[in-house]
């Protein structure tokens, strides 16, 4: 790679760290360069990262930050990309549905009961027992939607979002520290 520049590093929130490897001591790089390929590097190496396992057939798809899960045409859950901490799972029964986030995921049994995997530091893979009819995974926290319409959240309560509005709910959505959900009147909360 005689002349080329290999970027390689880390993005951390608020702050990029990047060394360009194979450019010349005291040598600038053109930051409009640099950045381009940062942002390339970076999407290049979450593809590989996400990518590295075929996918298998699916009728259903949930992709985290760091790997993906699916629901086979045989109910069966099979994830791919990432496994620090288990995501990939290797759950065995059949599921509704999954719902996957940075390193954990969680899915909804045909029973309704909820089986989550992978990093557990909060909480948020320690689901209640009882039927569910929906699961959203967040980064710190995971909330369902029980059989007769109300949220429940597990995890961290780090800015309140355990506690779930009263309310029966047709959807619910969980990221980083925030849920939403939409309310059976459609007002959204």
């Amino acid at each position: 790679m005689k002349g080329d520049a290999l970027l390689t590093g880390v993005l951390m929130p608020a702050r990029r760290w990047w060394r360009v490897a194979g450019a010349k001591a005291g040598r600038r790089a053109v930051a409009g360069r640099v950045t381009l390929l940062l942002l390339a590097g970076v999407i290049t190496g979450l593809m590989a990262v996400a990518c590295t396992d075929e996918p298998p057939p699916a009728n259903a798809i949930s992709a985290g930050s760091l790997h993906t899960c699916g629901i086979r045409t045989d109910s069966s859950v099979k994830c791919w990309g990432y496994d620090l901490f288990g995501e990939k799972g290797g759950r065995v029964g059949e599921f509704r549905s999954v719902s996957a986030d940075s390193n954990h995921a969680c899915g909804v049994r045909t029973d309704g009961s909820v089986d989550c995997w992978g990093y557990n530091g909060d909480g948020q893979a320690l689901a209640p027992g009882g039927e569910f009819r929906a699961v959203s995974a967040g980064q710190f926290h995971t909330c369902g939607i029980r059989v007769g319409g109300s949220v429940e959240c597990w995890g961290s309560n780090q800015r309140g979002q355990l506690r779930a509005p009263g309310g029966e709910f047709r959807s619910v959505s969980a990221d980083g520290l925030d849920t939403c959900g939409v309310r059976t009147d459609g007002t959204v909360v």
